[in-house]
């Protein structure tokens, strides 16, 4: 039987390279690929794949909000995630929302790509070697308890993009001092010192 799968990144680079791994294995058919988060739903929403291999990062969403937003529009479709951040507490919080799988992109994924899609169809969890260390150590932790709702990851989206806690704020329709408390928890949960230190 073959495995229907669409994949989507940023980069033309690594669509390409993700492509010819696939048309050198049987079993794996790629029906579709998108370099943006909107046309990825579009596009999972009209072929509905058995699998979907995504960066976890792309203008104006985060990973987590895209993971929910794809398991709405492709709700039978596994989910695995190229990420450029070896967080546990991210990677926990993937897991929690129904990932199967996290890619971490500084390792060797040219070998490890097909085990993950083999696990993954098999409906098995998999991390690859970095992220499965920074997923355990998390879980050794207690800062992970405290989940990234949408609010936080609204709030953290707009620090990366340099915005002052005022202007989050008024972005948000939120109380200056609620984005400050929001920023406090985040700083606690990715043990930052800073805003610098946090982004």
């Amino acid at each position: 039987m073959t495995v229907r799968i669409v994949i989507a990144d940023e980069c033309d680079l690594t669509l390409r390279g993700i492509g010819a791994i696939l048309e050198a294995q049987s079993g794996y058919q790629l029906v579709g690929a998108a370099s943006a988060w909107q046309p990825l739903i579009a596009l999972l929403e009209q072929v509905q794949p058995a699998l979907v291999l995504y960066a976890d990062s792309f203008v104006g969403i985060d990973a987590l909000t895209l993971s929910e937003r794809i398991a709405l529009a492709a709700p039978h479709t596994k989910r695995i995630v190229l990420g450029a951040a070896a967080d546990g507490a991210l990677i926990s919080a993937l897991l929690d929302a129904g990932v199967r799988g996290y890619l971490y992109r500084a390792d060797s994924l040219g070998d490890l790509l097909i085990t993950a899609l083999e696990m993954v169809t098999r409906d098995r969890l998999y991390l690859s070697p970095t992220a499965n260390t920074e997923y355990l150590l998390s879980l050794q932790t207690q800062a992970h308890q405290w989940q990234l709702d949408e609010e936080a990851r609204a709030v953290l989206r707009l620090l990366t993009q340099g915005y002052a806690p005022g202007q989050i704020a008024i972005q948000l329709g939120l109380r200056p001092r609620r984005v400050y408390w929001v920023r406090l928890k985040l700083r606690r949960r990715f043990g930052a010192a800073t805003n610098e230190h946090l982004i």
